[in-house]
């Protein structure tokens, strides 16, 4: 899995070459939908450039040498998100503004009208809402542009570029609309003034729409008060329209019935005459009659004696209001005939016209009647209303005084509850305050022994630092023992063509050393050894000692030169110095040893290898192929005597310019700081990377390579690792 991972990062690596080998030198900047920005300040490593209206560039050198590796885009308003590299060419990736658009809805008057639905039409943006001082603010995207076009709606109502202002600065946008007032009808069926009830499913034609009053019961026409637009109500006959306020005109239809009883019905013509105006019924059809066949004279003198009539009797409202209706019909219809008889005609409109005016004139006096009634009601209403504030203003008084009388009382038994609260708590003060001198006196006390054990320990601790100095002094001066019995590098350079020693204590002594001895002065047999002692520290350089000892005695004195005897002569040596045959002692060794000898006129090295716990890797030229003789899996020492370890040897042969590679366990143990092992199988592979590069070069390798794995991670055990070119 890592060859191909480091395959597939070597791939990667030829084509991000090959790409900036064919450099096109040019970029671009888009929002995030691939639209070009024009006019964005671009500035790549050491250069400048602005964007053309298309949002591209171009390098001034003609292209990209390597990836950039600082880019940055500026433009106000926009925001730089991220930015890629392919095949030469620079993109960039800007995120636009936002366009907040705020404003405030007023009618003709500028008064500022609250709660009312605002949306821009065709942005696809939500309405919102207006608030107590008319303004809104809406978040439109950097898409939508705000322009004397753009048409807006409120309460659904289109509002055209003539009736809103527009500014803008920045990001933030400013829009005031103006919303036209219009006429809200209602429709109504002409029952008692009073008890008007209004009527369902009448169809309004206006503007060219059709709407039919079904669930509600009025209709606003939110547009200008134009009297040449057509307002036309189908189905039902239109009797009146009143305008009874400022904004709202009620108009009164006729209608048949519609479910209620028929005295709920006031239409006019047959409705009407069955009801209040039936005393009419003759006069009203001979008209018609006479009418219709163009009889102006006998017309005229109907008129005069139904207006004789009307001024002589009392009649209600409701058939005033009916009688003034149909009368309007009729001048309706006068004027728009053309009789021959034009002076019969004048004559019967101008009857007509004093009909109407005593119509009205009683229906003024009923009024000023009515209103008379309505003041009088007013003023005993008020009367009624100050008697009813006098008497709850005396209540008041009244519960007010009881109030304040209990209050009184509850406050004097509330004063004599504190001040007996007051005198308890003043003994418990007394007794608690005695307590606490009490246990002032004990804290100070304690204070005192404190003081005294606190001079104590600093005078402890004074003498512990100065044992600890004298005792590092002494692993310091163990140090300077430990680096004597090391062999010598100028010796080892004597014989050695090309090598490197890496050598790390956890602590200032350390378990591991390594042990080398020239067998022939010529150098043609040479025995190199790494020793890894059981422990680190003090302990494990008391053990290289026993080692070190043991490897001068067995080879330079008993000139014994087989590494396999040589390490069961190490393991009695070191049970027999350690009397692991009496005690239980499991201290030990972990050596790696070999025999070196120059053989086909040096061309070419006999290598015999013994090792306990401890492989010898090898890496043979020019293919850099890494291999290993492993060890006996047993250390040298440890257990008793009759337990003897059975060590071989083994041979191999390489060439001049192959390199074999000695080491203890803590170049491999080492943990990163998320406690990963460096490991045999990484160890090889930078061995295989690195064999071919001179012994120095690969110790600056080795120690760098050790010390980013490592990072901050504390170091593990001793660690030791020799390196040598045959």
């Amino acid at each position: 899995m890592k060859k191909l991972f480091l395959l597939f990062f070597s791939l990667l690596c030829c084509l991000s070459l090959f790409a900036q080998k064919n450099t096109k030198g040019t970029g671009i900047v888009i929002d995030d939908e691939g639209r070009g920005i024009d006019n964005v300040k671009v500035t790549i490593d050491d250069f400048s450039v602005v964007t053309d209206i298309h949002g591209r560039f171009t390098h001034p050198q003609g292209g990209f040498a390597n990836k950039p590796t600082n880019v940055a885009a500026i433009k106000q308003g926009y925001k730089f998100r991220f930015w890629l590299f392919d095949q030469g060419e620079v993109q960039i990736v800007m995120q636009p503004p936002i366009l907040l658009l705020e404003g405030q809805v007023t009618d003709e008057r500028l008064r500022p009208i609250q709660e009312v639905r605002v949306e821009v039409v065709g942005s696809g943006v939500s309405a919102v809402y207006t608030n107590k001082e008319g303004n809104f603010i809406i978040k439109l995207p950097y898409t939508v542009r705000i322009t004397p076009n753009t048409k807006f709606a409120v309460d659904g109502y289109e509002i055209t570029a003539e009736d809103f202002s527009y500014s803008a600065s920045g990001n933030k946008n400013y829009v005031a609309v103006r919303r036209l007032t219009g006429q809200k009808l209602y429709v109504y069926k002409p029952t008692k003034i009073e008890n008007r009830r209004p009527i369902k499913g009448v169809k309004v034609f206006y503007d060219g729409k059709t709407t039919t009053l079904e669930k509600e019961l009025k209709l606003e026409i939110k547009a200008p008060n134009n009297p040449n637009d057509p307002l036309l109500i189908t189905d039902p006959q239109v009797l009146s329209a009143e305008k009874a306020a400022e904004n709202y005109i009620e108009i009164f239809i006729e209608r048949q019935n519609d479910g209620k009883n028929a005295s709920d019905s006031a239409g006019v013509s047959k409705n009407i005459i069955k009801g209040s105006l039936e005393d009419y019924q003759s006069q009203f059809d001979n008209l018609i009659v006479d009418i219709k066949f163009n009889n102006m004279r006998a017309v005229s003198n109907k008129v005069e004696q139904l207006a004789k009539q009307i001024k002589t009797e009392n009649m209600d409202s409701i058939k005033r209001e009916g009688l003034q209706k149909y009368l309007e019909h009729l001048e309706l219809i006068f004027i728009n005939m053309a009789t021959e008889n034009e002076e019969a005609l004048e004559k019967t409109k101008a009857t007509i016209q004093n009909i109407k005016y005593s119509v009205y004139q009683k229906d003024s006096l009923l009024v000023l009647e009515q209103e008379k009634l309505k003041q009088a009601e007013k003023e005993k209403a008020a009367i009624e209303a100050e008697f009813q504030r006098d008497l709850l203003i005396g209540g008041v008084i009244v519960l007010l005084l009881a109030l304040l009388a209990f209050g009184a009382i509850q406050v004097a038994k509330r004063i004599r509850k504190q001040r007996n609260d007051l005198q308890n708590m003043n003994e418990q003060l007394e007794h608690t305050s005695a307590e606490l001198l009490e246990k002032v006196v004990q804290v100070r006390e304690q204070n005192i022994k404190m003081q005294a054990q606190s001079q104590e320990l600093q005078q402890l601790n004074g003498e512990i630092s100065q044992q600890n100095q004298k005792i590092t002094d002494s692993i310091r001066y163990a140090l300077t023992i430990q680096t004597a019995i090391l062999p010598a590098g100028e010796m080892m350079k004597t014989h050695l063509n090309d090598f490197f020693v890496t050598y790390r204590s956890k602590d200032i002594v350390s378990g591991d050393f390594y042990w080398f001895s020239n067998i022939h002065e010529t150098g043609e047999k040479m025995i190199v050894s790494v020793l890894d002692c059981t422990g680190h520290g003090v302990s494990g350089a008391f053990m290289s000692m026993i080692g070190n000892t043991l490897l001068n005695e067995i080879v330079n004195q008993k000139d014994i030169i087989q590494p396999d005897e040589i390490l069961r002569q190490l393991d009695v040596g070191v049970r027999t110095a350690l009397k692991q045959e009496q005690r239980i002692n499991d201290d030990g060794m972990d050596v790696c040893l070999c025999l070196l000898e120059k053989i086909d006129d040096h061309q070419k090295t006999k290598i015999t290898f013994a090792g306990a716990k401890r492989p010898l890797y090898y890496a043979e030229m020019p293919e850099k192929r890494v291999d290993i003789l492993k060890g006996a899996p047993k250390s040298v020492g440890g257990g008793k005597i009759n337990k003897r370890q059975t060590f071989s040897s083994q041979e191999l042969i390489l060439d001049k310019g192959d390199a074999i590679y000695l080491c203890s366990d803590g170049f491999i143990d080492q943990n990163s700081e998320s406690q990963e092992r460096l490991g045999t199988e990484r160890f090889k592979a930078l061995v295989s990377d690195i064999a071919h590069k001179s012994m120095l070069e690969q110790k600056e390798i080795f120690e760098k390579t050790l010390d980013k794995h490592q990072g901050k991670a504390e170091q593990r055990d001793d660690i030791l690792l020799i390196g040598i070119r045959l």
